[in-house]
């Protein structure tokens, strides 16, 4: 049997060098022998999202968090694909369980908060983008965003 971790490694490299279709490839490959490794499901979401593979990315996040529900990081991916197709409620589904799953992911946080915004909910919004910005503070875009939803607020 072939080390699949160097096969994964082999497979995120050709990602990282935009050789996108060989790195699909070689996700496909690793998940033929390995159908329930979440971690590869999620890095395939990736690359087919990158791809503009949009369908088939959903499904390898939807994979990757039903083998492991604690997987914040692919929770996170299927949230933010999720908004980006303006599937909005989906994605804060999706969003709150990266949020339970990882309380410090900053990412889930500011597009939680961005989610949350977007229905009008900027009271709750403002917590999780306030949340992203303590978690990174040197980040502008959490900046900027928690600058709009307390425009938002101070309007109401």
């Amino acid at each position: 049997m072939r080390d699949l971790n160097v096969l994964l490694e082999q497979a995120m490299t050709l990602s990282r060098a935009g050789s996108l279709d060989a790195s699909i490839g070689a996700y496909r490959e690793i998940l033929r022998e390995r159908p329930f490794w979440a971690l590869a499901h999620n890095n395939l979401g990736t690359v087919l999202e990158r791809r503009g593979r949009t369908d088939e990315a959903l499904e390898a996040y939807r994979e990757a968090v039903e083998i492991s529900p604690g997987f914040s990081l692919a929770w996170t991916n299927l949230g933010t694909l999720l908004l980006r197709q303006k599937r909005t409620r989906e994605a804060i589904e999706a969003l709150t369980r990266a949020v339970e799953n990882e309380p410090d992911r900053f990412s889930a946080h500011l597009t939680l908060g961005v989610a949350l915004s977007e229905i009008g909910l900027d009271r709750i919004a403002w917590e999780h983008k306030a949340e992203a910005v303590r978690l990174n503070p040197d980040s502008a875009t959490a900046h900027y965003n928690l600058g709009i939803t307390l425009c938002a607020l101070d309007r109401e």
